[in-house]
C-alpha cells in the first residue's frame, strides 16, 4: 500500500472512531475538549500544583480586567473573591493549601509572584531508570504573566510571603 492510501484509512478510521465516541457520550463531553481551554494535569503532585498555579494566574488577571492595575484580594467583591479561591483548588490535590498574593501589581507580571503551592511534591521530573529513580522535591510557583515553575524547598523557605494568605482563607472571607 502506498502512503497517500495509508493516510487516507488512517483518517478514515480516526473519523469514525471519533464519530462513535461522540455518539455514545454527547458532543459536549468532558473527554471531546479536555486540554482545549486548560492544560492537562497528570493528576497530582507538582504537575497538579502548576495547573493550579496556571489556572489561578489567568483567573487573577481576567478579575483584573475590570479592576485598576493594583488591588487588593481581600478587599474584592464576595463573587471575585470566591473566584479566585476556587481557581486555587483542585480535586486531583484537594487537601493542597496554596498561599496567594492579597497585594497585587500588574505593573510588572512577570516578576510578580501570584500564587505558591506550600505543600511539596517530587514528581516532576518523574523518577525513572533513566534519572536514577532521583526525586526532586520542589515547590509549584505561578506569576501573574502565566508561568509556573518548581522552586527548591530551599528557595521556598527564602520567599517573603508576609502578603501572601491561604487560599482557603481567601474563600471563606464575607
Amino acid at each position: 500500500m502506498t502512503t497517500p492510501i495509508k493516510l487516507i484509512l488512517f483518517g478514515s478510521l480516526t473519523l469514525l472512531v471519533t464519530g462513535l465516541f461522540v455518539m455514545q457520550n454527547g458532543a459536549s463531553s468532558h473527554s471531546v475538549f479536555s486540554g482545549l481551554i486548560a492544560r492537562p494535569s497528570n493528576c497530582g503532585g507538582n504537575s497538579g500544583a502548576m495547573n493550579v498555579c496556571k489556572e489561578y494566574s489567568i483567573t487573577i488577571r481576567l478579575i483584573q480586567m475590570d479592576l485598576t492595575n493594583e488591588f487588593n484580594l481581600l478587599e474584592l467583591a464576595p463573587t471575585n473573591k470566591a473566584i479566585a479561591a476556587n481557581a486555587a483548588q483542585s480535586h486531583w490535590i484537594p487537601n493542597v493549601n496554596f498561599l496567594i498574593k492579597t497585594n497585587i501589581d500588574f505593573k510588572n507580571p512577570g516578576n510578580e509572584l501570584a500564587i505558591v503551592c506550600a505543600t511539596v511534591f517530587d514528581n516532576i521530573p518523574q523518577p525513572t531508570f533513566w534519572n536514577g529513580h532521583r526525586k526532586t522535591p520542589a515547590h509549584a510557583v505561578g506569576y501573574l504573566d502565566g508561568r509556573t515553575e518548581l522552586i527548591s524547598p530551599k528557595d521556598f523557605k527564602v520567599l517573603d510571603l508576609s502578603s501572601f494568605v491561604s487560599a482557603t482563607t481567601l474563600g471563606e472571607a464575607p
